[in-house]
Formats: C-alpha cells, sequence, structure tokens
C-alpha cells in the first residue's frame, strides 16, 4: 500500500471534519465570559504557532516585558509550536478534535476549512465589546475584506496596515567600499548594474558582484523591474491582471526577459554561483566578511551584518529599485504589501475564555501595547508619551547596550502587531541622537517605502490545498521551481526560452486556466469589497 504523504494526509482529514460538522456546527460549546474584566481577572491561555520556524519560549521566564504583562493586566501565556513539523501537528490537531485555544496561522493555509467546520470562534460580539482593534481595522476596510461567508469575522490578521503608508523591508542594497572606488557609477538600470558586476568581477575577483538569499529572491527583484505596475507578488499567484481578467505570469514579456537577464548573469559569474546550494549562515558569512558587493533582499540581512562589514572598510546603503531602460521610475515596485497581512490568529472552539482572550489581543493591538513590546512600560526608558502614543524615549535608552534584548530576555515576541508602529518607530528615529538612529528606518524611508504597491485586492486568492485547484496550484509551484533552476543553467538565451515555453505548456496542461478562474473569482470579489 502506498504511504501518503503529510500534505495528502491534512487535505483528507480537512475534508473529514468539513464534512462531519456539516455547516459549521460543533459540539463543543464555547463557555460564556460576560463578566471577566480585562487587567483584572487572572486569564491563561495556550498559544499556537503554526510555522516550522517557530520556537516557543517560557511565558515570563527571563522577559522583563511578558513579567509586567503577568503583574499588571493578569495575563499568562502558554506558547506551544510544532516542533518543525506543523503539517503533522496540525492533522494531529484535527483528527484527535483537540485545539490549542490560539492558533497562529497562515491565511489561506486550511483556515477556511477550521473555520467551516465549526472550530473557530466568531469574534463580532467581541469587537463590540473591545472596540480599539476593530475600530482601525473597520478605518481600512480590513474586516470587510476578511469577513466569512456567514457574515461574521473569525480572523484576526498579525500585522495589519491601519496607516495611510505603504511598509515592507525588500530592495537592493550595495556595499559602499566597492562602489566608491570604483567611482561610484550610475546604478538605475538594469543595463547599468551589469556593467557594474563586470568592474566588480574585473577588480575584486574574490568578490561575489551579485548575491540573492536565494534564486526565486532573486527573480522577484528582477521581474519587477522589468515592467511597470508589475509588483514581484504576482509570482506568488503566478498570476497577473489584463484587460479585467488574470492571465498566467509565465505568458508575461518581463518574466522571459527575467530569467534571460538572470541567465546572463550566472552564465558570466557575475552572481552567485551556488545559489541553490547555500544556507542562510553562508550568505550572511560572505555579507558580513565584506564578500559581496551588490544583494537584493529583505534589508535586515544586511542590517545585522553591518557591524562586522564595516570592519572591512565598507558598509551598506539601499538604492532605488533597478529597472529595464525606458520605464517610468513612479510605476515600478520592489514589492507588494496587502492591508491584511500575511498572517492570522484564531481563537478556537477549545478556548475557555475567548472573551479574555480578544480582551487582551485588543489591548496588545493599542498604542500601549505595542508600545510595550517595543520600548518596555513607561518609567524605565520613557517617562512621558506624545498625543499619538509614542514614547519619548530619555538617556537611559540611549545609553544602555540593548535596552530591548534586556527587555525582551528570552521572550517569545509580540505576537500582534500594526503598522503603528512604523509610524512610532519614525517618530523615535527622528527625535534620536545622529549616531543612535536606526540605518533601517532611513532605507525603508528612502528607498523601499515609495516603492512598495498596495496589493490587498489580491488576498487570499490562492486556493486552499485541499481544494482541486489547490492541487493544480502546487503542481505548477513544482514546475516552477524545477524550470527556473534549467534556465539559471541554461547553455544560452535560446534555451532559456524553450524551457520557458515548456513550462509555459506543461503548466497550461496541470490545469492553468482552471487556477486562474478560481483566483479571478476571488480578486473580482475583493475589489467588490474594497469598493464598499
Amino acid at each position: 500500500m502506498k504511504k501518503l504523504t503529510t500534505k495528502a494526509m491534512l487535505a483528507a482529514v480537512m475534508v473529514l471534519i468539513a464534512a462531519v460538522s456539516g455547516c459549521g456546527e460543533n459540539e463543543k460549546e464555547t463557555r460564556k465570559s460576560e463578566d471577566f474584566r480585562f487587567g483584572e481577572d487572572e486569564l491563561t491561555f495556550s498559544w499556537y504557532n503554526n510555522s516550522d520556524v517557530a520556537a516557543s519560549t517560557p511565558w515570563a521566564d527571563t522577559s522583563l516585558l511578558e513579567k509586567w504583562v503577568k503583574d499588571n493586566k493578569k495575563v499568562t501565556v502558554k506558547y506551544m509550536d510544532p516542533g518543525g513539523a506543523s503539517a503533522e501537528k496540525l492533522a494531529t490537531m484535527i483528527v484527535s478534535d483537540e485545539f490549542p485555544d490560539v492558533m497562529t496561522m497562515l491565511r489561506g493555509q486550511d483556515t477556511d476549512r477550521l473555520i467551516s467546520a465549526g472550530k473557530v470562534v466568531p469574534l463580532n460580539d467581541y469587537m463590540e465589546k473591545y472596540t480599539y482593534m476593530s475600530g482601525k481595522l473597520n478605518e481600512k476596510g480590513i474586516l470587510n475584506m476578511m469577513k466569512y461567508a456567514d457574515g461574521k469575522n473569525y480572523e484576526i490578521p498579525n500585522w495589519a496596515n491601519i496607516g495611510d503608508s505603504p511598509n515592507g523591508n525588500n530592495g537592493w542594497v550595495i556595499n559602499t567600499k566597492y562602489y566608491e572606488e570604483l567611482g561610484s557609477p550610475k546604478l538605475e538600470s538594469f543595463d547599468d548594474l551589469y556593467r557594474y558586476l563586470k568592474m566588480v568581477k574585473e577588480k575584486y575577483p574574490n568578490v561575489v558582484p551579485y548575491e540573492t538569499t536565494d534564486t526565486f529572491q532573486g527573480e522577484r527583484y528582477v521581474m519587477a523591474g522589468m515592467a511597470e505596475d508589475f509588483p514581484p507578488d504576482h509570482l506568488d499567484y503566478f498570476s497577473y491582471p489584463e484587460n479585467g481578467k488574470l492571465k498566467s505570469v509565465f505568458k508575461h514579456p518581463a518574466y522571459k526577459e527575467t530569467m534571460i537577464y538572470l541567465n546572463k548573469l550566472y552564465s558570466e559569474g557575475l552572481m552567485t554561483q551556488d545559489v541553490f546550494s547555500q544556507t542562510s549562515d553562508q550568505v550572511k558569512e560572505k555579507l558580513s566578511t565584506g564578500k559581496v558587493a551588490v544583494i537584493s533582499s529583505a534589508i535586515g540581512v544586511c542590517e545585522d551584518t553591518r557591524e562586522e562589514l564595516k570592519k572591512t572598510g565598507g558598509d551598506w546603503i539601499s538604492i532605488k529599485p533597478l529597472m529595464k531602460e525606458g520605464l517610468s521610475r513612479e510605476k515600478v515596485y520592489s514589492q507588494g504589501y496587502d492591508r491584511l497581512g500575511w498572517t492570522e490568529l484564531l481563537i478556537t472552539k477549545d478556548a475557555e475564555n475567548p472573551e479574555g482572550i480578544y480582551a487582551y489581543f485588543d489591548w496588545l493591538f493599542s498604542p500601549e501595547g505595542q508600545r510595550l513590546f517595543c520600548y518596555g512600560p513607561k518609567g524605565i526608558y520613557y517617562d512621558d508619551v506624545t498625543p499619538e502614543g509614542y514614547p519619548i524615549l530619555n538617556e537611559k535608552w540611549y545609553s544602555a547596550d540593548e535596552p530591548m534584548k534586556e527587555l525582551m530576555g528570552n521572550g517569545s515576541g509580540v505576537g500582534l502587531g500594526n503598522t503603528w508602529m512604523d509610524g512610532c518607530g519614525i517618530y523615535v528615529d527622528q527625535h534620536s541622537p545622529e549616531d543612535k538612529r536606526s540605518w533601517g528606518k532611513k532605507q525603508q524611508l528612502t528607498n523601499i517605502w515609495p516603492y512598495a504597491k498596495d496589493i490587498t485586492e489580491y488576498s487570499n486568492i490562492i486556493p486552499g490545498s485541499s481544494t482541486d485547484e489547490g492541487i493544480i496550484y502546487q503542481t505548477i509551484k513544482d514546475l516552477h521551481k524545477e524550470a527556473r533552476a534549467k534556465m539559471i543553467f541554461a547553455a544560452s538565451s535560446q534555451e532559456v526560452e524553450e524551457i520557458l515555453n515548456q513550462l509555459i505548456n506543461d503548466t497550461d496542461k496541470a490545469g492553468m486556466d482552471k487556477l486562474l478562474a478560481a483566483e479571478e473569482k476571488v480578486w473580482k470579489e475583493n475589489k467588490e469589497k474594497l469598493a464598499e
């Protein structure tokens, strides 16, 4: 008998619970908690993060922030993680019909089936009673976007955009040492980049001219600069809009140009040669020892290596997104941002006090909660706040080596945030001494946030993994992964085109039209909701 994969098992049990649970009814009844008083009554609950990289820590162990919450808000959290096996862990929960009180899940990661099976608590009554979070989400149309088919809200976005500005962390970054030594040439187009990388290779043979955290990232950054109004997120859905319809991203001219360009860089030794085999630690080592001239990635990996890099005489600085000659700078986006964020929190039917949990989340979402987990409680590193709730940091903050590390200890972090923190971070940075200002904030304000596009209309268009369309999506994902490696290694641009044509044929046969139809339906529904 053929052994089922974890994915197949999870799909099977999802179908099972949907069938058993009918239209969302559940035998378990949520216990009432109308008399709960947040901050006065004790609240204890379990919080599971369904991510393979999640690592839970004991609550209020060494974290001064968690101890403050425990002492002042009477809250104790029992963090849980899947131990690197999220799919198996979730499947076990479903089969046993036993769930933690709170689950952090990727949107679209089978959460719709958990909701339809009656495993998740509706939040509307709590939203009317505790109004800070719901009010902010409602202002931006997020609640309407997250409304379920029955008209209720079940999901809490983990990182919602409640401000009026873009957000994100992805960009192009260069090592100032090589750039300045080579005469600080113009770096605006992909033609400029090609010429610059050749200069780097010739003068610094032991340096990687162009590094990327993995080829998929390089593929995204280059593709985004090959066309206007074409953020790289279209590669996530394998689709893009044209005349009111969604079409295969592989058929867009920008995709072919991207792969031909990357193949050219690879074949001429102008980009990393071990892109499919290197680990993140190996990339970080190259960055910190000055072995990289240009990188496209989340800027955090550069910020983390700056102090070591400075010992080599260099530093990192971001540049505007590179693009194809002739495009409009204002219409080229290096990333998209979704007002709903990327993950969400679900309060399950097993929670003894769902109202108490929601009340805690509402407080956590507020300026006080956000400020606490980023700057600590009032009276340590700040004694007053602005009308917006931003902390006015004192000298103790600036004289401490690592104030947040001291406050956080081994804590698991806030777990729920929003873009209020972006405005807070900007305020703090602009009111800090010059030598204490954030490198990352400066890069975000100058070369990252101005080139991020709102892609909320595409929220949740990737179908669930247990649906027919979801299975097609995974098949196309696998075909893409294999084909892009072949295109990078191809002997010529002609061979790149041949491999791409085969990829288009293979994805069409795999059911691309059916996938596009499903995504288009959700896309149009999203646009209607956003217009309400």
